[in-house]
């Protein structure tokens, strides 16, 4: 299965979230009703114009980031030094020597 033929990424649509081409149904959308126990029969029952591959294609797509993902482990005093410095951004305290 070669998603990359059915699905795109076009930022004029949905603001760039991963869509089946042609239509403008996320990936996400149809991964989450997959995740709720919806069947592939079901989904292109509901959505007879999604081809069964379409939707093995959204299947597919997540599996393929997931691959690819880097995830880099910050110390603990690291973590909390950027979460303080978030949350004073998001109450509108910049750095004291700033002030």
């Amino acid at each position: 299965m070669e998603w990359r033929e059915r699905i795109v990424v076009d930022p004029k649509i949905l603001v760039g979230k991963p869509v089946i081409k042609g239509t403008r149904i996320s990936v996400e959308f149809i991964v989450d009703l997959l995740a709720r126990g919806w069947t592939v029969e079901q989904v292109s029952k509901e959505y007879d114009h999604l081809t069964r591959e379409a939707i093995q294609a959204c299947q597919a797509y997540p599996s393929e980031l997931s691959k690819t993902e880097r995830v880099y482990l910050l110390p603990a005093w690291m973590a909390a030094r950027r979460a303080i410095s978030l949350e004073r951004e998001r109450v509108g305290h910049g750095h004291p020597c700033h002030a």
